[in-house]
């Protein structure tokens, strides 16, 4: 497809002009716009060369009289594409912790110290990850990323710890046999009243 539509868009150019260059103080030619075509594919003029067709005044830059037919020079890819960065894995646990904890507050409130025990297992690990990732990011520099994750799990984490403290420790009040849920020891029989 490549070459039919290359030949059609050539026989303006070369099917009744002769070209010539001018390379190295020296005028060559005549070439046909094909054969400019085929020896700037094959690299072996170089497309910012001048030239002109036969009886013309102005010379052009090969690149710009066969423009239309021409591939576009390809940069390099690697310039372009930009330095993939990594998120911090402790930064999302610490955001997963985080936020986990932060659900935690509604079985602070349905159990009180039970809930308050599974807000803190997961607060305080929360709170370790979030130190770590920043920790990682810094060492690594631009690689990693992940601060406002970190961030936002130890934040969450510290919310839900004073929240639930709060709540445990201070609004619920104690001695309701609801939130005061103890399990009896195995050994223990519950009398019964007779």
């Amino acid at each position: 497809l490549y070459a039919l539509i290359t030949r059609l868009d050539l026989e303006p150019l070369g099917g009744w002009m002769d070209f010539y260059i001018y390379r190295s103080n020296q005028l060559e030619g005549p070439f046909t716009a094909r054969q400019l075509h085929d020896m700037v594919l094959a690299d072996e003029i170089d497309p910012e060369l001048l030239c002109a067709p036969d009886g013309a005044q102005e010379w052009k830059a090969i690149s710009e009289v066969l423009s239309p037919v021409l591939p576009k020079k390809e940069e390099s890819v690697a310039a372009e594409i930009p330095e993939i960065l990594t998120i911090s894995r402790s930064a999302l646990c610490a955001q997963a912790l985080g936020f986990l904890s932060l659900l935690c507050i509604g079985m602070v409130v349905l159990h009180r110290q039970t809930g308050y025990y599974a807000l803190v297992t997961l607060a305080v690990p929360a709170m370790i990850c979030g130190v770590w990732a920043l920790m990682q990011i810094r060492r690594r520099g631009t690689v990693a990323t992940g601060n406002g994750l970190a961030l936002g799990g130890m934040i969450a984490a510290a919310a839900s710890l004073l929240a639930g403290a709060w709540l445990t420790f201070s609004v619920l009040p104690a001695g309701i046999p609801e939130l005061d849920l103890t399990l009896p020891a195995a050994g223990d029989k519950q009398a019964t009243p007779e």
